[in-house]
């Protein structure tokens, strides 16, 4: 059985490239498959995590990385976990919910009873090793007017890239859960992760415009149950692993 590079269980974040040069990450949980290339990436650059990919863009003077490509679609994510629920009724709590963010900013601008001021975009920021006392100073300096706990890895479009995950115990499609704003090119990165990622191209598929993925049907790929099983994209159980 295949040793993924992951850190513990059997679920497994990997880098592919599209058609177009867009990059993509898939969660593999237990069951998803997982290519051949991706044991090479992870040794060829250590990358083998959403937040080890985030740590290749550029920090500030106080070490802080600013993800700024899809603030807006935090506003959502903010109103509900700033605004407790019992202030609404059920109708406006499930409008805040179920609108898109631009909806709910324009609500909030035009309404009589305006619950929340925003003062200019929402943004996520990345820390990595910053002293509570950067974070605090920049608070006091008015830098950061308030902020809330928000899951990087849950949300890997904050950083550009299509995201798919594999909720499945057996090798099933992935599906696709996000897609960026402003997705990043291979070319923009830096040119060791173009060359881990050379080896790593989806040459058939183009991220934006297919929402169901199975590495099986595209590359060599193992499973957690080496046994041949798995199910297509066209959701037709498979026997053998060879590439179709």
């Amino acid at each position: 059985m295949t040793d993924f590079p992951a850190a513990h269980s059997m679920d497994t974040d990997w880098f592919a490239v599209d058609a177009d040069g867009n990059v993509g990450i898939f969660w593999s949980s237990e069951g998803g498959a997982v290519p051949e290339f991706c044991g090479e990436f992870v040794h060829a650059t250590r990358i083998d995590d959403v937040e080890d990919f985030c740590k290749l863009f550029p920090k500030d003077e106080k070490g802080i990385i600013h993800l700024i490509t899809e603030g807006k679609d935090l506003v959502k994510h903010i109103i509900v976990e700033t605004i407790p629920k019992s202030i609404y009724d059920d109708d406006s709590y499930e409008l805040l919910l179920n609108v898109s963010s631009e909806e709910v900013i324009t609500k909030l601008k035009t309404s009589d009873n305006l619950v929340l001021r925003f003062a200019g975009e929402p943004v996520i920021i990345y820390v990595d090793k910053v002293s509570n006392e950067t974070i605090n100073s920049m608070f006091s300096s008015g830098e950061i007017l308030g902020a809330t706990e928000f899951e990087l890895w849950m949300h890997p479009n904050c950083l550009g890239l299509f995201f798919y995950d594999n909720y499945a115990q057996v090798p099933i499609p992935y599906e696709r859960e996000a897609v960026p704003e402003t997705p990043v090119k291979v070319e923009d990165l830096p040119e060791n992760i173009q060359q881990a990622l050379s080896k790593s191209r989806f040459e058939k598929i183009r991220f934006a415009e297919t929402e169901i993925i199975q590495p099986i049907e595209h590359t060599l790929c193992a499973t957690w149950d080496d046994n041949g099983f798995w199910v297509d994209s066209q959701g037709n159980d498979r026997k053998g692993f060879d590439v179709l």
